[in-house]
């Protein structure tokens, strides 16, 4: 493996950190700890299902997006009623949370 790559990746650590953070802190405050709990879960599962680790923020998010969309899936089940905007609401805070952290 060649290191420099290998240091480029570690670079990247700190900035999944952040993400992963933005994106609990988004979920607990609009769905509450236990579905931040699956979420943190599903983060790892879809990060884990990957062949290497992401090596941009860009690959981050990807994980992000599909942690995302399993809540939103999940939450729409729970109750039928309630609005498809929560992938927006989602999106906007794990956004302004991660950027208010940088």
């Amino acid at each position: 493996m060649d290191r420099t790559k290998e240091r480029d990746c570690g670079e990247v650590v700190p900035s999944a950190e952040r993400e992963l953070a933005a994106f609990l802190g988004a979920v607990k405050a609009l769905f509450g700890a236990e579905q931040a709990r699956l979420a943190a879960d599903e983060w790892l599962e879809q990060l884990m299902a990957r062949n290497r680790l992401p090596c941009s923020a860009r690959e981050w998010r990807t994980i992000t997006a599909s942690a995302s969309q399993r809540l939103a899936s999940r939450w729409l089940t729970l109750r039928p009623g309630a609005s498809p905007g929560v992938l927006f609401a989602l999106s906007s805070a794990s956004s302004y949370t991660l950027a208010s952290r940088v």
